[in-house]
């Protein structure tokens, strides 16, 4: 995928992988600090879902971690597993909010954010393991 070589700006497509595993751990973080500031507008099922989204995140950037620092490439196809699962239940917390009208700025800023690192991070992934194997 030439297109891939000219967005990661010549960085290795390994070194990418490291980048994005620690990167995407942040994501979590921001989403937490999301759930306190609008804590008194969501219900409690949706704080639950939020936050088994946010775990499974978390999981997935660990398993792309520790499969790239054990050599061990037969674990990044369930770090692309993990991170989809993750993105479909955060899609489904951002559907909920939509149907309550609770839909602001910050709202939408974060699902496009987040669709846009798992894009990333899927199409960087599967492209480091294609190679590898």
């Amino acid at each position: 995928m030439p297109f891939l070589q000219k967005f990661c700006f010549g960085v290795p497509l390994r070194c990418m992988c490291f980048l994005l595993g620690y990167a995407l751990l942040a994501q979590p973080c921001l989403n937490f600090v999301w759930l306190i500031m609008q804590r008194e507008y969501l219900c409690a099922r949706l704080t639950t879902l939020w936050i088994f989204a946010d775990l499974f995140n978390v999981l997935s950037s660990f398993l792309l971690l520790g499969g790239l620092y054990m050599n061990s490439i037969s674990i990044l196809p369930l770090h692309i597993v993990s991170k989809l699962i993750g993105l479909i239940v955060e899609m489904i917390c951002h559907l909920l909010i939509a149907a309550v009208e609770m839909g602001d700025r910050l709202s939408i800023t974060t699902s496009v954010f987040s669709i846009g690192c798992t894009c990333l991070d899927v199409l960087v992934v599967l492209r480091f393991y294609q190679q590898e194997e």
